[in-house]
This record gives structure tokens, sequence and C-alpha cells, in this order.
């Protein structure tokens, strides 16, 4: 694949060619966890991006060069390349992303304070512009977020609040990610019963839509609870 790709890019015609196969070059090694050539593509399709002024796909690089920097180790790397990438951002969607790649970054360094302040604001922009499953997916981060700094009562309060949102919309599959999340709080709390209740509520729901795949990984995670 990496040597398709390497092919494909050199036979690119136009920037914007050019850009898309270094993405993609760059996504193949990053795969493999080749994070200084996954890093060198996107560097590279970043350049290329900048000379052709296409903002968006500059923002795409700083991204994924922050992604990769990130699950690397390098914590601070990672955030100057995502903060670069947010003041690329064309709309609230964008501005969301960043926040979201942020909170991330400062979540797994383990700055929780910080890693909350910037999922949050992701929530709002989310909130204001994104649809239901961008709002969803930034609410559970949050509520996740909040479970790794133990404020349960704040990651409760995400929850109930966002469980309403996604039952109302008739969205089983975050409903039964939501029922997942409540679990792991009430474990955290000592809370087994309920705790227990909740996971298997989640199993039950995603058996029944056919999201087998979520449905597994929450059974795994009351697997792992009960241990």
């Amino acid at each position: 694949a990496i040597a398709a790709l390497q092919t494909s890019e050199k036979l690119s015609n136009k920037p914007f060619e050019h850009v898309i196969a270094l993405t993609l070059l760059g996504n193949q090694y990053k795969s493999v966890k080749a994070y200084p050539d996954a890093i060198a593509a996107y560097r590279q399709s970043l350049s290329i991006a900048h000379t052709d002024h296409n903002k968006r796909y500059e923002m795409i690089a700083l991204n994924l060069i922050g992604e990769s920097l990130q699950d690397s180790g390098d914590f601070s790397g990672a955030i100057d390349a995502y903060q670069q990438g947010y003041k690329l951002a064309a709309n609230d969607n964008e501005r969301a992303d960043s926040h979201a790649h942020l909170a991330a970054a400062y979540g797994v360094n383990g700055n929780h304070d910080q890693a909350i302040a910037e999922q949050v604001k992701a929530v709002v922009l989310e909130e204001r512009s994104g649809d239901l499953d961008h709002f969803a997916h930034a609410n559970l981060e949050l509520g996740r977020i909040y479970l790794e700094a133990k404020q349960y009562g704040e990651a409760e309060k995400v929850m109930n609040n966002t469980l309403p949102v996604v039952i109302q919309a008739g969205d089983g599959y975050w409903e039964a990610s939501i029922y997942q999340l409540q679990g792991r709080v009430k474990y955290a709390q000592g809370k087994t019963e309920e705790g227990g209740r909740l996971i298997k509520r989640g199993v039950d729901l995603a058996r029944k839509i056919g999201a087998d795949e979520l449905a597994k990984d929450i059974e795994d995670t009351g697997a792992r609870l009960k241990m």
C-alpha cells in the first residue's frame, strides 16, 4: 500500500493531487505506527497546501501531525500543531474539532483541567453548529474526561443532559453509548449494582438495534469493571 501511494504521489500533476496522495501516504505510515515517516509526509502535504493557499488542508495536515506526535508521546509538539490548526479553522465545526484535539492531548498528558476547558468549548460549538452525531460524541468525550478526572458528579450531569436529546432523536446507538459511560461512572463510585444494570441496558439496546460491535464493546467494558 505504501509503495502504491508513493507511486501515486509521484504521478500527481496538480497541487491538490499531491496533497491528497501525501495525506493518504501519511495515514498509511501512521496506521503502522511509523510516526516519523507519517509526520514527514504530512509536513510535505502541509507545505504544498500552504503554497496552494488551501487552508482547509493545511488544518487537516496540522491535525494529523498533531495526532502522530501525540501517539508518539510528544504532547507539547502535538498541542502546538493543534493550536496552529485552530488558527486556520473557518467555521464552528472546524473550531470544535481543534478544541477536541487539544482536549485529547491534554487529557492523555494528565492535564485534566485544561482538557475539560477545551472539551467544553467543543461541546458549545457542536451544540450551536454540529449535527446530532457530533454533539453526542462531544458530550460523551466531556463526560469521559470528567470521569478520568474523578469528577463523577460533573460526568453524570453531562450524561443526564445528553440522554434526553438522543432519546428524543431516536438514536439508539448514542443512547446505548451513554448507558455504557454512566455504568463506568457508577462503578467508579462503588455503585456496582447500578453500574451493572446500566451496562446491561446498554448491551441490550445495542443488540436490539443491530450494533453488534458496540454491544461487544459495552460487554467488554462490563467484564473489565467486574475484575
